[in-house]
């Protein structure tokens, strides 16, 4: 599938975004928010194909450091949440062993640090879980 760049760049209160694969695929918003849908609806004009028949990714117009510290900051969040998913099946299988060896709800709660009604949601199956993505990247499922 054809993925195409973005540009984002600053214009007054807006950004003017263009795509320089597809010459008149340009278009203006106020945030970058919906920027990914604007392109998309003007690369599939412009080409005269489906809006879901291509990829796109932004490129804003900023300086390196800025850049750089946006990916440092996305690194983080995606390690956190990775661990964060870690902890809540170290915490399911804790709770559940200590459940089948007899132990209350409130001991278990006690020992893992945890409140009783939180012992109950980890007794339960695991569901899995679609977080919500930015800037076009697909979700994910997590359980």
């Amino acid at each position: 599938m054809t993925t195409y760049v973005v540009n984002a760049a600053r214009s007054g209160r807006g950004w003017i975004l263009t795509v320089p694969e597809v010459q008149g695929a340009v278009s203006y918003v106020r945030g970058l928010g919906g920027a990914l849908a604007h392109a998309r609806e003007a690369i599939a004009f412009v080409l005269d194909v489906p809006e879901d028949s291509f990829e796109v990714r932004l490129e804003p117009d900023l300086a390196p450091d800025d850049l750089a510290e946006i990916s440092r900051a996305r690194a983080a969040v995606a390690e956190a949440e990775r661990v964060q998913r870690e902890a809540a099946q170290q915490s399911r299988l804790v709770v559940a062993k200590l459940h089948r060896e007899g132990l209350s709800g409130a001991d278990i709660a006690a020992l893992v640090n945890v409140s009783p009604q939180r012992v109950s949601q980890l007794l339960k199956p695991a569901k899995p879980v679609v977080t919500a993505t930015r800037a076009g990247r697909k979700p994910r499922a997590s359980a």
